[in-house]
């Protein structure tokens, strides 16, 4: 895609956000960067392709490995939110008015203020993610469902995240246990013994308790 069909396309779903319309912002630490190194900019080019549709503005790198994502939709900010956290990124989402430029730096309101409040209070969190909205029991309401996942997906060996993600990518356990080459049997109790199916109902929960947040309804389903 050419730099003006991308233009063409930022400014096409920016459209949809009126001067001061409710968005989610999402802002993303990076956990240890210092040790570790940046991942940053190899975050946003997979999140990009993966979430295009989602987002209504490029994803924005800041000083410090800090992303930051915009969208409308609750379904993606659920599913980039757990995926941010669960590969070591502290999360903050802001849900409020937001009135959009060309860029996330060019953009500012309540959404933008909430989501840098809401990283920083996500640090001391045992479950690093924080929400912050106009309204403060539908923001906690929201965070509460959030946390409950990345509870469930904390406490999985790498086994049960093998056949998590093969059951997603694969559509069911019967395909996940052909591709490792074990029983279904052996799969299906890995499966239980991961949560799936509690992960499976929250999901959805999730993206609806922040769309109640955000005012909006859910669209799509939420990807385990």
């Amino acid at each position: 895609m050419s730099s003006l069909d991308d233009t063409q396309s930022v400014r096409a779903k920016r459209s949809v956000i009126t001067s001061g319309g409710i968005v989610f912002v999402i802002t993303a630490d990076q956990r240890g960067s210092r040790r570790t190194g940046s991942r940053a900019a190899s975050r946003m080019r997979e999140l990009s392709e993966k979430y295009d549709d989602d987002l209504l503005l490029p994803i924005a790198h800041y000083a410090g490995d800090e992303l930051q994502f915009v969208s409308e939709s609750a379904t993606a900010v659920t599913a980039i939110s757990l995926e941010m956290n669960n590969d070591a990124w502290y999360v903050g989402i802001g849900i409020g008015g937001g009135t959009l430029g060309e860029t996330a730096a060019d953009s500012h309101g309540a959404a933008f203020e909430y989501a840098r409040e809401a990283v920083t209070s996500a640090k001391p969190l045992p479950w690093g993610i924080a929400v912050r909205a106009d309204d403060d029991e539908l923001g906690a309401d929201a965070e509460a469902g959030l946390a409950l996942l990345q509870g469930i997906r904390s406490k999985r060996t790498d086994s049960g995240s093998d056949i998590a993600e093969l059951v997603a990518e694969l559509g069911s356990v019967t395909a996940a246990a052909e591709e490792l080459g074990i029983s279904v049997s052996a799969a299906s109790k890995r499966a239980r013994i991961a949560l799936l199916r509690h992960e499976a109902l929250g999901l959805p929960l999730a993206a609806r308790l922040l769309a109640f947040a955000n005012g909006s309804e859910v669209r799509g389903t939420v990807e385990a």
